[in-house]
């Protein structure tokens, strides 16, 4: 199994949302489907609402203003003041809206929209949004646009986006609307969530344990353009995998998080992916390209799909480049052993 990333992003969000019913049919994503993150944070993370009360020059009550936000990734400022909110802007700015993938499971992820074109989602992405017409072109911290298009210039529960990514089209429903959260309130109460630490052995029957959180704290910059491309291997030559991650590299190891079933076997799993979080694929939710692993199981050994809950994963990790048609398809490999049950 090998995917192909859609500029800078590998767009797993076909898998996500096809999920494990369009694995039972045997369908692998070709190499032309691309991946960005879900948690269930949702919608007990920054409760408060920062609306303002002052008046603008029309004598209308301004929405919510970001206040500011900076990416937890780069700790830069993002966006610019909207001179002039209208149509679906007007709409959005003020508001938070919940959004939920098709994929069965697929839990709701919130993102609010401020006077100063920026967004920030209930995993704490960030990013800018502008719009023309019913399209919402959202840019997340990276510098990565996704179409998001509405179907009205007017937003109500019910209403279905289509979100067009890797050549791609798939859905999001709004399921509620309510007022945007303080921006700062939440990137705190993340902030404070991330500093929490899970007790975990150091080893499990002879396997090491590894967590995301140390295969993923590193910054890894994915080219658009196949590595036959100057540019794009210039790219590739300027990330450095860290020393204590490269020495993984054909070690026995068990590490924790979702499983996204990508192919099935006589009724079992052969190959998935270990995904970081859970996706909703929408507004900065796809995994970093360090945030998932590509396990496939020996012949005649595949697994049971498990579902929604994370679970220890065991096998053989292979650290490196992964290439396929001289594009980067990721960095993360395992020769799956077996899986452990719900943690």
């Amino acid at each position: 199994m090998r995917m192909r990333f859609a500029g800078p992003v590998l767009v797993v969000c076909f898998a996500l949302l096809t999920g494990c019913d369009q694995a039972q049919k045997d369908v692998a994503p070709s190499s032309s489907q691309k991946i960005k993150k879900n948690t269930s944070a949702g919608k007990t993370l920054g409760t408060k609402n920062a609306t303002s009360n002052a008046k603008n020059q029309t004598g209308d009550t301004p929405p919510v203003v970001g206040a500011p936000i900076k990416s937890l990734k780069t700790g830069q400022q993002v966006g610019k003041p909207i001179l002039k909110p209208d149509g679906l802007i007007k709409e959005l700015v003020g508001k938070q809206i919940f959004l939920q993938g098709d994929r069965p499971g697929s839990k709701p992820l919130g993102v609010s929209f401020y006077a100063d074109s920026t967004w920030i989602n209930t995993n704490g992405d960030v990013g800018r949004f502008e719009a023309n017409g019913t399209t919402l072109m959202v840019t997340d911290d990276s510098n990565e646009t996704i179409p998001h298009i509405f179907p009205n210039n007017t937003i109500t529960i019910g209403d279905v986006l289509k979100v067009e990514a890797g050549g791609l089209t798939f859905e999001n429903t709004i399921t509620e609307i309510t007022d945007a959260v303080d921006a700062n309130t939440l990137r705190k109460e993340l902030t404070e969530k991330a500093q929490e630490t899970v007790d975990e052995p150091d080893e499990i029957d002879g396997y090491k344990v590894v967590g995301f959180d140390e295969l993923a704290k590193f910054k890894y910059e994915v080219p658009d353009d196949p590595i036959t491309d100057p540019k794009a291997k210039a790219i590739l030559e300027k990330n450095i995998i860290p020393e204590k991650v490269r020495a993984l590299d054909r070690k026995k190891i068990a590490v924790r998080g979702y499983m996204l079933p990508l192919r099935v076997e006589d009724g079992l799993i052969t190959e998935f992916l270990v995904l970081r979080d859970q996706s909703a694929c929408c507004f900065g939710a796809v995994p970093k390209i360090n945030e998932w692993i590509s396990v496939r199981m020996p012949k005649g050994k595949g697994v049971k799909p498990v579902m929604d809950v994370p679970v220890y994963f065991f096998g053989k990790l292979k650290v490196g480049e992964v290439l396929e048609n001289d594009y980067l398809v990721g960095i993360y490999e395992m020769d799956g052993d077996k899986i452990g049950g719900p943690l």
